[in-house]
């Protein structure tokens, strides 16, 4: 089916619709599933390892995405993604202390969540200009981060009040109204075929691009699964200011992905943009360090903390996809979407694990601050690598925007 163009803008508002209900039901649950098997007498690493099974499961649904949704139709797809993403958080009240139904369940809940990840991340370049990319990506990327800030301080207040029975209803139901969302889009947008361009070199340089931006965003993620899940579980500060945090860093992220955007708009020099991100991304991972050590006013530093993090979390987001787009050929947009969601997913789940286990093992300040060195080892080395040799391959097409301003 193709798309005409003055269809596109009503369903770019459906796809940013459909995905903040998606990313609302996620991040309901999201910091819960770890409390409640801390309650059930599991250890913090037990605890980020719920996380871990969610993104694994993920991943695996998102290396098929892009099979399935060139078969099938896209509305079934994502229709079904989101249905199991809601409806087994139904059966986290009767089994909230049950740790391995626990494990089960975010298994089934990641398989939705990424059939839908990768269906959705992809649709911007189908559906405006080039010119408009950024403003898109960061439109869509906006509406989830600002669900998961909103949702995630809903879902740990809605725990405290109400207990697991009103998180899993409010859940199911934001899932189940983004299924129905799914009827106002066509059954076909990935159909698209074509030949690959290119010289054989060409495809390598691009390759190589591709895979140091995913290394960068695996490392980014990676920060963010571990302050996600463990956050509400720390001594500092107290358990009811946890969702502050969480939305703190959410909103920050709206704001960095807004920022990014423009800024791609507006400038060719992408390597400035890169270190903008990282460097926030960094000031905040120390920050919240130093809150976890203790300190007077430790409430405060970690909130300015979870702001910069989110900040630069969100701008790396926003330029790496962005990269992850310009290195694909058109008919491979959708490989890449399903190459970066599943870096984004692999991170937050190797992140909750591995900071969930130096948690156990030294504490969860030490854990900040491997965290932190692994942001500028993973995230500011193979941004600029990936930068540098870009310059290097394409020096012709500098020097003919160079000479355009």
């Amino acid at each position: 089916m193709v798309v005409s163009r003055s269809l596109r803008m009503p369903m770019l508002s459906i796809v940013i619709f459909l995905v903040s209900n998606v990313f609302g039901s996620w991040a309901l649950v999201f910091p819960i599933t770890p409390l409640l098997v801390s309650t059930a007498g599991g250890t913090r690493f037990t605890a980020g390892a719920t996380t871990g099974v969610f993104m694994a499961a993920t991943i695996v649904a998102q290396l098929f995405t892009p099979v399935l949704l060139r078969h099938y139709d896209f509305r079934r797809v994502v229709a079904s993604g989101c249905l199991l993403l809601g409806l087994p958080c139904l059966a986290m009240v009767p089994w909230s202390d049950n740790i391995t139904t626990l494990m089960m369940i975010s298994v089934v809940r990641g398989t939705g969540f990424g059939l839908v990840t990768v269906a959705c991340s992809a649709l911007p370049p189908y559906l405006v200009s080039k010119d408009r990319l950024s403003r898109a990506i960061a439109a869509q990327g906006m509406a989830n981060a600002g669900s998961q800030t909103i949702f995630l301080l809903v879902g740990l207040q809605l725990y405290q009040s109400t207990g697991i029975v009103g998180v899993s209803a409010l859940a199911t139901t934001m899932a189940s109204i983004a299924a129905v969302a799914v009827l106002g889009l066509p059954q076909r947008l990935y159909g698209r075929s074509g030949k690959q361009s290119g010289s054989a070199p060409t495809q390598g340089v691009l390759k190589r691009q591709f895979v140091l931006v995913n290394v960068a965003v695996v490392g980014i993620a990676s920060a963010y699964g571990g302050l996600s899940a463990l956050i509400p579980l720390v001594d500092y500060p107290q358990f009811p200011h946890a969702g502050v945090i969480l939305a703190a860093i959410g909103g920050a992220v709206v704001a960095g992905r807004f920022a990014a955007g423009r800024y791609a708009h507006r400038t060719t020099d992408h390597r400035s943009a890169s270190q903008i991100g990282v460097f926030a991304a960094a000031v905040g991972m120390m920050c919240l360090y130093v809150a976890a050590l203790e300190v007077h006013a430790a409430l405060a530093i970690a909130l300015i903390g979870g702001v910069a993090f989110g900040f630069g979390l969100g701008w790396v987001q926003n330029v790496t996809l962005i990269r992850v787009f310009d290195s694909a050929p058109a008919h491979r947009v959708g490989l890449a979407s399903a190459a970066w969601n599943i870096s984004m997913d692999a991170g937050i789940g190797l992140g909750s694990t591995t900071m969930g286990a130096m948690a156990d093992h030294s504490g969860y300040s030490s854990a900040l601050l491997i965290a932190t060195v692994a942001i500028v080892l993973t995230v500011a080395l193979p941004l600029a690598l990936q930068q540098s040799r870009k310059r290097q391959d394409r020096p012709t097409s500098r020097e003919e925007r160079a000479s355009q301003l």
